[in-house]
């Protein structure tokens, strides 16, 4: 059974281009992916729509149910011919690790779990691609996470937290920008490190366990 749809969606043309290496890389990643992982059914749909990526690397990915995923592109991006292949991989990678997990323990409602499993989405990526961390896994030097890791404590276990603010940033609160992927980031590899199992051997494993005082 064919647990994975690829659609491109190809109205406007620009992503014509990049067809076959944007199929090539989904088919390739997914065979590492199902070597590590079960797997829901999933649409995988890519899009060209350049104001819905991260700009620094000219795609995003957003997982709208288990069953759905989108994968924005900036076909115009400065490096889109270098970085498409490896861009696609991780940003699945870490998708699908979001898939499973919120099918199963669930993504999580407070800050605390929401850092636990963009964290492991992150790991994840590294597992099967060997990727570097991401920049918003490094956003902060130390300093800075210590600082803002007192802060968020405060906030960890807040259902009501604001998700923008620490994930994205705000200036009123001195909280840079993606500050919370570096955080959770942090959080999984201290527990890895610790443990020595793997994001993909985590994937449903409850937030609470990877608080450590």
């Amino acid at each position: 059974m064919i647990k994975t749809k690829t659609h491109i969606l190809k109205a406007s043309g620009k992503l014509q281009p990049f067809i076959g290496i944007i199929r090539q890389s989904v088919d390739e990643v997914l065979d590492e992916i199902s070597g590590k992982l079960t797997l829901p059914q999933i649409d995988i749909v890519v899009a060209d729509n350049p104001k819905d990526t991260i700009s620094e690397i000219g795609i995003c990915g957003n997982v709208y149910t288990p069953h759905f995923v989108l994968i924005n592109i900036d076909p115009e991006f400065s490096q889109i011919n270098n970085i498409l292949s490896k861009e696609i991989k991780s940003t699945l990678a870490h998708e699908l690790h979001h898939c499973v997990r919120i099918q199963g323990v669930g993504y999580g409602k407070t800050l605390f779990e929401a850092m636990v499993s963009e964290g492991l989405a992150d790991h994840f990526d590294s597992e099967i691609t060997g990727a570097k961390p991401r920049p918003w896994s490094i956003a902060l030097d130390n300093k800075q996470a210590n600082r803002l890791m007192k802060l968020a404590e405060k906030e960890f276990f807040a259902s009501d937290y604001n998700y923008n603010d620490w994930f994205f940033g705000s200036e009123k609160r001195q909280i840079p920008k993606w500050t919370a992927y570096t955080l959770g980031f942090n959080i999984v590899r201290d527990y890895i490190g610790k443990t020595g199992e793997t994001a993909s051997a985590l994937v449903n494993t409850k937030a609470e366990r990877f608080y450590i005082t």
